[in-house]
């Protein structure tokens, strides 16, 4: 099923961005990444991951990743996901593992 394929695809693109250092200049600037993946059974997903300040003044990181398809000959499906990155004093060594990726 190209929904299964196209969660797994989006939780693989976002684990690329984990580490809050290197996000930091993609927040400064309202960065988007795009990303074309051809599945498995031919299928084109298109992957956008957007990078921005959560809010003023918190150090939070919000990336935003959605991932769209078409299933046949139907109109195309979106399906988006959204990570937090909490600044490096709350996350650790700097990388931060989400508990779960899910779409």
């Amino acid at each position: 099923m190209d929904k299964t394929e196209a969660c797994e695809i989006l939780t693989e693109k976002l684990s690329l961005f984990l580490y809050y250092a290197k996000l930091v200049p993609f927040a400064d600037t309202r960065h988007v990444e795009h990303f074309q993946v051809t599945g498995r059974h031919g299928t084109l997903f298109l992957v956008e991951v957007q990078f921005l300040w959560a809010e003023t003044n918190t150090g939070y990181i919000q990336v935003g990743g959605s991932v769209t398809y078409a299933e046949g000959i139907g109109p195309a499906v979106t399906l988006t996901q959204s990570l937090l990155i909490p600044p490096p004093p709350l996350a650790g060594d700097t990388l931060f593992i989400p508990s779960r990726l899910s779409v």
